[in-house]
């Protein structure tokens, strides 16, 4: 009789997970129909540091050092995108709300640091096949980049990326960064930076 309780389970539970992988409700249908894959990210094998020195002396690194690879929303192996275009502000507080300003109160607005253009991503990611591209600044190039004395110590820094395709679309923190985050998907398109003058 207990045999026959347990065929006669086995037999709904088939019944039922057949069912339910008909019915075409399920989150993978979901993604497949309705989720525009369309676009592209900057996924980042190697991550700048949270927190960077000026002086060599500290256990923290002396540069904005970070490697990021494009990877085409729906899977596909080489990304057709134009450009990644890098920009750098610099906050005198954590929640990013009050600028650095210079010596007449003015706002230091956000500065453009770098366009790598998609031939520059020549070299493949070992993880992913990839195209790659890797950026290594020192931080003193980054204080070089503000007027005297406009960088206290424990400046915040946003590193900001932004992602233009051939269609001319943009992905940047605004509008992809929200359903990007987390252990397998490292593609923020910002980065938080505790920047350590010490003077």
């Amino acid at each position: 009789m207990k045999n026959l309780y347990k065929i006669i389970l086995m037999m709904l539970i088939a019944i039922g997970t057949t069912v339910s992988c008909e019915d075409g409700e399920g989150a993978i249908y979901t993604l497949q129909n309705e989720v525009d894959t369309s676009g592209a990210v900057l996924r980042f094998i190697k991550e700048p540091s949270g927190i960077v020195s000026l002086i060599s002396d500290t256990p923290f690194p002396n540069a904005l050092d970070y490697t990021m690879e494009v990877q085409e929303g729906d899977g596909s192996f080489y990304p057709n995108f134009k450009e990644v275009r890098i920009f750098i502000a610099a906050y005198e507080d954590n929640s990013l709300a009050t600028l650095v300003t210079d010596e007449n109160g003015n706002d230091i607005t956000e500065i453009s640091l770098e366009t790598v253009s998609a031939a520059q991503f020549v070299e493949l990611s070992e993880n992913h096949g990839l195209p790659m591209y890797s950026i290594y600044m020192p931080t003193q190039e980054v204080l070089d980049l503000y007027p005297e004395d406009t960088l206290p110590n424990n400046t915040f820094l946003k590193l900001r990326f932004e992602l233009e395709l051939e269609d001319g679309r943009v992905f940047t923190d605004t509008n992809a960064a929200g359903t990007l985050g987390g252990d397998f998907f490292i593609s923020p398109f910002a980065f938080k930076i505790k920047f350590r003058t010490n003077n």
